[in-house]
């Protein structure tokens, strides 16, 4: 099929050139991943986006101190040593640094231009803004995608193309870890989207909408933040090709 040219199709030619003056980002988005159906962040991630970005200051200093080790270590576990890792919504930087310290190699990218700003200080190394719909640079590199409390803030009928589209990153056999409230449907609070997921509905998820990936282990872990009864459901995916 032959390319439209502004000779076979000026008109159209004109509304493109009204598309792009208006929604710039949308357009060179849609060019750059064409082929992947990208979209834009809905309304439930710049809504929780917004949180973080008036929130940094506190979050940043609520959350760098937490000891995670036990999400930490069995994911440790998975990775050959100088692993490279993608912290993927790396929020104050904290695991990052200790995966630095068992001496993998970091690369972090987080949604709110506050908290990477505040991550790439503490890390001391670039923390680009990169939306989780948004096109990123990363083509079969990591050998480990670290998502831990970040990607319950994409809407479940979004989630599958999100985890797909930052799986290109991942290298064949990479693991892939990502974590949820312990609950199924759907909720708001202070003002951020929560996606949630129980074991029995995230295998049937995986099953259904992650082709490329074999569900390794799906545990059940108490909060560490603020409330020793909320639960997490931690999960780690296998890349297969």
């Amino acid at each position: 099929m032959s390319p439209i040219t502004s000779s076979d199709n000026p008109r159209g030619m004109k509304h493109l050139k009204f598309i792009a003056v208006l929604f710039p980002t949308i357009l060179v988005s849609a060019t750059l991943r064409s082929s992947s159906a990208l979209t834009v962040p809905s309304p439930a991630c710049l809504q929780s986006l917004s949180f973080y970005n008036e929130k940094a200051d506190n979050y940043f200093s609520d959350t760098l101190d937490l000891n995670l080790s036990h999400i930490q270590e069995p994911f440790l576990e998975r990775l050959r040593e100088a692993s490279h890792i993608l912290d993927l919504g790396v929020g104050s930087g904290r695991d990052s640094k200790v995966f630095r310290e068992r001496g993998h190699k970091i690369s972090a990218v987080d949604g709110s231009s506050e908290l990477a700003r505040l991550a790439s200080l503490h890390l001391g190394i670039e923390v680009p803004v990169i939306k989780f719909h948004e096109p990123h640079p990363y083509h079969n590199q990591f050998d480990a995608i670290w998502a831990n409390a970040s990607l319950h803030h994409v809407p479940e009928n979004e989630l599958a193309w999100v985890i797909n589209h930052w799986a290109t990153g991942l290298k064949k056999d990479g693991i892939f870890y990502m974590s949820f409230p312990y609950d199924n449907g759907s909720k708001e609070v202070s003002t951020r989207f929560f996606t949630m997921f129980k074991i029995t509905k995230f295998r049937k998820f995986v099953s259904q909408n992650l082709k490329n990936f074999d569900l390794l282990e799906a545990t059940v872990s108490t909060d560490v933040y603020t409330n020793k009864t909320f639960k997490w459901l931690n999960v780690t995916l296998k890349k297969k090709r």
